[in-house]
């Protein structure tokens, strides 16, 4: 297995052959995703960062990495000699394009045309020499690559959608009408499987498969290779045409010469490769027709979303109950891995579960200042009444998906850790009972949730809140609780409407000490107002995960009265609705922590 000196030098040697001055890594696959299947993953594999966001450069002489706060840490614990970390975010962290600019001045930058969306792809072109070529990390990757997934589609019933897959192609080519297009290509993987109302094991967590899909007036057609397509799925999606994965691509080709043709394409969800096939003929670059159908729940998803967070719930507070007795009982025995196995054994007790949503960060006091930590069995820590504990996982459950963060201390807390814990839990609260008017978007009310930090100086670096899937991706765009108006432009603040879901979960870090982080899955739900100012609607959230926050962590003196009594009925709740589900250890635990304040 080369070094990562030798990858490096071997990939230098393949830009210089082909007289490219920079070769730029994306984090992204034929679909722009954010998480990879293995053999999509060429930025890990050139850089040793395998975070879910960020991009490598390559020069002659240098190479960075760029990524957001989420992932500082560990990018500087993971990226190997040679690479130079860029903390994109931070005022002084040059672009990418503007880096380029001033160290190769009007040298050619590679790029796989498969592996960049068309708004990246327009700025770097707008004053950078770009050439699109052969991806040049998998021609060093050679052999070792992986393969390419071959899992089976799978089909996700009526009794999990509410909606078929019909319906939906209807509405899209309403939409298609409404904008005076001929077609809609349809690039996101997660898009192909909610309008398909298809599933599959192609990337891990993610319950996608590789595809594409073609919508016009009057056809539709799903670009599955033959291996993944079973006679369930043949049967399921009869009324469009099934035609190889990779045929996409001439199909689009063609599709361009028809005359006065118009596509619709998602620039922020699309490649270059897809718009170079596209040249010939009008595009509406604008976004997708299915971001926010997908992100507004039927009945149906709603319903498995309340009834797969308890089902959570209950795996969660079984997990806290007997990690708090082991963790007293035997300091040291259990470590990270090994404690977030227990939970997924946990997770795995419950009905229509599936697998996990992302990978679990399991993490002890330092560990938990790194934001999407994920602990490794030769490295991680053992856990400790003397330190906070860190918990972010989720689970994939055929009528839904969860994602949950709770922080604990199993000793004495210290009175600093306790009051960054309150400030951020009040920070949860008051963004949890906010009231808000239609037409506001999650960019406005992130600031919610920072307020009672900034009273004491502090902040965290990432996003309050992100969309997640009925038994699809646990990140979901378009929804957004962020200081940023978008992110990767697949994300962005658009007016959060009933029926969307979002998780909440502000946090705090200290590099070297501590993580703390509170997350709920909520659902946006009309609010009861005395007035409706300007015949508006006016909405809220409503909690779906039922776990107890950590009362040994709260300063209660701290709390307004609207803040305990916004926590004393929501742990009402949480007792009321998860104790029927529990017994001995768990539910004397639940009754323990769910006492009102």
């Amino acid at each position: 297995q080369a070094t990562m000196s030798e990858k490096l030098t071997a990939l230098r040697s393949l830009m210089k052959d082909r007289g490219l001055a920079a070769f730029v890594v994306p984090s992204a696959d034929p679909h722009l995703s954010e998480y990879l299947a293995p053999c999509f993953q060429r930025r890990g594999f050139i850089s040793g960062f395998d975070g879910s966001a960020g991009t490598a450069v390559i020069t002659e002489t240098e190479a960075a990495v760029w990524t957001d706060g989420r992932y500082y840490l560990q990018a500087e614990k993971q990226l190997h000699e040679g690479f130079v970390l860029m903390k994109d975010g931070l005022a002084d962290t040059p672009t990418v394009k503007d880096w380029l600019q001033e160290r190769i001045g009007g040298g050619k930058v590679g790029v796989d045309a498969q592996s960049i969306d068309i708004n990246t792809s327009a700025r770097f072109f707008q004053s950078l020499e770009v050439e699109c070529c052969e991806n040049l990390v998998d021609t060093v990757w050679g052999s070792e690559r992986p393969p390419v997934p071959r899992e089976p589609a799978l089909v996700q019933h009526m009794k999990y959608v509410g909606v078929s897959s019909e319906e939906k192609i209807t509405n899209l080519r309403e939409a298609l009408r409404l904008k005076k297009a001929d077609a809609f290509v349809v690039v996101a993987l997660d898009e192909v499987a909610w309008l398909f109302n298809i599933r599959g094991n192609d990337v891990e967590f993610n319950p996608v498969v590789l595809s594409y899909a073609l919508v016009t007036l009057d056809s539709a057609t799903l670009y599955l290779d033959e291996h993944k397509i079973t006679e369930e799925v043949r049967e399921h999606v009869s009324h469009a045409a099934i035609k190889p994965y990779a045929q996409i691509y001439d199909d689009l080709k063609t599709l361009a010469q028809e005359d006065n043709v118009k596509v619709w394409i998602d620039p922020a969800k699309s490649t270059l490769a897809i718009k170079a096939c596209l040249k010939e003929c009008t595009l509406i670059e604008e976004n997708s027709p299915l971001s926010i159908p997908k992100a507004i729940k039927s009945k149906v998803e709603l319903d498995g979303l309340r009834n797969s967070s308890i089902r959570d719930s209950v795996a969660l507070v079984n997990y806290f109950s007997w990690l708090e007795k082991e963790v007293v009982a035997n300091a040291g025995k259990w470590t990270e891995v090994t404690a977030a196995d227990k939970l997924h054994q946990f997770r795995g007790e419950q009905e229509l579960y599936v697998s996990e949503s992302f990978e679990t960060i399991s993490s002890v006091g330092p560990n938990g200042a790194v934001i999407h930590y994920a602990p490794k069995k030769d490295s991680c820590a053992s856990l400790s009444p003397d330190a906070l504990y860190l918990c972010d996982s989720g689970g994939q459950y055929k009528d839904g998906t969860t994602d949950v963060t709770r922080t604990m201390h199993f000793g004495e807390a210290s009175p600093h850790e306790r009051r960054c814990y309150t400030r951020v839990l009040q920070g949860h609260i008051d963004l949890a009972r906010a009231v808000f008017p239609d037409g506001t978007s999650g960019h406005k009310l992130d600031i919610i949730a920072r307020m009672p930090l900034w009273a004491d100086g502090l902040d965290y670096c990432h996003g309050t809140g992100h969309g997640y899937g009925s038994y699809l991706n646990v990140h979901e765009g378009p929804t957004l609780i962020s200081y940023r108006e978008s992110t990767r432009g697949v994300y962005f603040s658009n007016p959060l409407k009933p029926n969307m879901t979002v998780t909440i979960e502000p946090g705090y870090y200290e590099d070297g000490k501590f993580g703390i982080r509170i997350e709920n899955c909520v659902i946006v739900v009309k609010a009861d107002t005395a007035h409706q100012f300007g015949g508006k609607e006016y909405y809220g959230f409503e909690p779906l995960t039922l776990v107890p926050m950590d009362l040994k962590l709260i300063v209660a003196e701290m709390l307004s009265r609207e803040q305990k009594e916004w926590l004393n009925a929501y742990h009402a709740r949480v007792r009321d609705t998860i104790s029927p589900f529990v017994e001995g250890t768990a539910l004397a635990w639940l009754m323990r922590n769910t006492e009102p304040i």
